[in-house]
């Protein structure tokens, strides 16, 4: 069956195809219309709410620095210093007694 052929039966088959009126399409696409809108809202006051609710979350968190939220400390209080870690002068103890 080339192209030619299956061109022909797509036309026969369209011919059975049960089309809706005007009036059905209109209506049919008014109804996907305000549903989607409807949708559109529902979802948008969700979002809202859970943006608005994790808002309230951090800035408690933030405001209260003696809650569950995350401990911030100071790296600079350390006592060793970045030279000493990488001196290789120091003896090690271990490897004295072996």
């Amino acid at each position: 069956m080339g192209l030619v052929g299956y061109l022909k039966e797509v036309k026969g088959e369209m011919k059975h195809v049960s089309w809706p009126s005007q009036r059905q399409v209109v209506i049919f696409t008014v109804a996907v219309i305000i549903i989607s809108l409807l949708t559109a809202v529902y979802l948008g006051i969700f979002d809202y709410f859970f943006q608005e609710g994790i808002r309230v979350l951090l800035n408690e968190s933030l405001s209260n620095p003696t809650s569950n939220a995350l401990e911030v400390t100071d790296i600079t209080t350390s006592t060793t210093s970045p030279e000493s870690a990488l001196d290789t002068t120091s003896t090690d103890t271990n490897l004295e007694t072996q």
